[in-house]
């Protein structure tokens, strides 16, 4: 390529003989390629520049004050050209007819720079109250052209503003801003809010790179609580720290907890005797919220029971009440008698006594307990009152014997006499009578007592008759006696009567002394 100034001086005939004429639009025969140019600053692009008539002298290329070289008898020109003129807006290709008709076409030529940096930041507090006003800004820095960029705003993702620029004053890189405003609640707390900025050219133009930068906004709001209504865990194993509770706030809260009105220590595990409900508080330097939790402390079956209980027959009572197994959820207890599980018995009775095994069982473990059932019942005799003959002047023994739970204490009840001992062996007592006398007939009376009752018995002494060997009870002397005693009286009515008839008609009879006669007595039982 020649000099600008050979260049210059060879077209300066050409750029004189203009005067001659200048081709339409319709009839320009010159065609560019590309037809426009958008490039980066100080890329290097080529232009071409075809003559479609076949009558031509010379072609060339103007950029600015720049020329590229003369061409003539030919039907394109190219030239590479490094864009470096911020000013510069278009290349013009230029060409000269045979019938001095000049021809000419611009091509457009369109620079951009990419930004240097985004810059992201709040000119505000980094932190700020829920309900207030919040501001960002993002700064763009040495970009253009500047009507080309386009600022997207994004908030976890979601593109919530864009800022278009149709500023044209300046064809030089420039630095811009663009800003975001919004009014904050909790639920902005943490979330990203993205700047991002780039060159669009539209469909036909070049893709240029995105630029961004991204802020984490922080919302102070009060504190929140969030716990089950209720909770439940085994003892030992659980603590209020492990509960599936949340507390939300900014800044963070610390939370207290309460158990009947008194501070608890969150990270000691608690027992069967802290199950209730509880009061979480959570506190920040914004505010406090509470919550309650009802919390059921579960844990293994446990029998606390006397190895030895006392019952009676009978009694309303339920062998099982007698020892019930404590334990959360309530224990399923199973009883065992000789090893055999059995049925629960309704009510007790003496074959009830004896030695149990009471099994308990929960989702959290078993217990055994083994215990004792002592029936109680009164004294009880074999045989209840009875008559016992003797003959006067013989021993005889009465013997009274009572079973009972406890051992019933046995005594006897009757007129005491010289003759009379007693004697005791086990749960038996004697009465021994030594040479019987009339004084020692009569009721004995056994009487046998224990602490569940008392119980008693007699024995009736009857003397043996002489003609019979038959014991007569002496309810049957008393009747005897007293219809002896009505008859006597009747037929002594009778013989006054008789008696005062015969005086009124001089009849007598009279009994001789001679006629005397020993009655004989007789011994009778009474």
């Amino acid at each position: 390529m020649p000099p600008h100034w050979m260049v210059h001086l060879v077209l300066l005939p050409f750029l004189l003989s203009g005067v001659n004429g200048a081709c339409s639009s319709d009839d320009n025969p010159i065609f560019l390629d590309p037809s426009e140019v958008i490039a980066e600053y100080e890329d290097e692009v080529t232009l071409t520049c075809n003559n479609t008539d076949d009558i031509q002298d010379a072609i060339f290329w103007q950029y600015g004050t720049t020329t590229s070289g003369f061409l003539e008898d030919t039907p394109f020109i190219s030239w590479t050209l490094k864009l470096t003129d911020w000013n510069v807006t278009k290349a013009e290709c230029m060409t000269r007819l045979d019938n001095a008709l000049e021809c000419s076409k611009e091509l457009k030529i369109t620079l951009f720079k990419n930004p240097d940096m985004v810059v992201l930041y709040s000119p505000m507090n980094d932190s700020n109250i829920a309900g207030t006003n919040y501001a960002l800004q993002c700064d763009i820095v040495n970009v253009a052209p500047v009507q080309n960029l386009i600022v997207n705003w994004y908030r976890d993702n979601h593109l919530v503003k864009t800022d278009f620029f149709n500023e044209t004053k300046s064809k030089l890189p420039v630095n811009e801003s663009s800003s975001y405003e919004f009014i904050t609640n909790k639920e902005d707390d943490g979330a990203e809010i993205r700047c991002e900025a780039f060159l669009d050219f539209g469909p036909e133009g070049p893709t240029t790179p995105h630029f961004w930068q991204t802020h984490i906004i922080s919302v102070q709001y009060e504190p929140e609580m969030d716990c089950p209504a209720r909770c439940t865990g085994k003892e030992q194993t659980i603590t209020l720290d492990m509960l599936p509770c949340r507390a939300k706030g900014n800044p963070p809260p610390d939370v207290y907890w309460y158990f009947q009105g008194k501070p608890v220590n969150a990270s000691i595990p608690l027992t069967r005797y802290q199950s209730g409900r509880y009061r979480a508080d959570a506190v920040n330097a914004i505010s406090a919220s509470t919550t309650t939790v009802d919390i059921t402390i579960e844990y293994p079956p446990s029998i606390s029971c006397a190895d030895h209980y006392e019952a009676i027959p009978n009694d309303s009572r339920i062998v099982q009440s007698l020892c019930e197994p404590e334990g959360n959820p309530t224990p399923t207890p199973s009883w065992f008698r000789n090893g055999e599980k059995i049925i629960q018995p309704q009510h007790v009775t003496k074959a009830a006594a004896g030695v149990y095994v009471l099994k308990a069982v929960n989702r959290h473990g078993t217990a055994n307990h083994t215990l004792h059932l002592d029936v109680l019942f009164p004294p009880e005799f074999e045989v209840q009152d009875i008559f016992k003959e003797v003959t006067l002047g013989e021993n005889v023994t009465l013997d009274c014997h009572a079973e009972g739970n406890p051992a019933p204490t046995v005594v006897w009840n009757y007129t005491s006499a010289v003759n009379v001992r007693q004697a005791t062996g086990g749960r038996q007592r004697s009465v021994t009578i030594t040479g019987a006398t009339s004084n020692n007939l009569g009721a004995y009376v056994c009487i046998a007592t224990n602490k569940v009752g008392t119980t008693s018995t007699s024995v009736t002494l009857l003397t043996t008759g002489r003609n019979t060997g038959r014991r007569i009870p002496f309810t049957f002397w008393l009747l005897s006696l007293f219809i002896v005693i009505i008859i006597t009286f009747v037929v002594f009515i009778v013989l006054v009567t008789l008696c005062r008839h015969r005086k009124k008609q001089g009849e007598y009879s009279f009994i001789p002394d001679q006629t005397k006669h020993d009655i004989p007595l007789a011994s009778r039982q009474n």
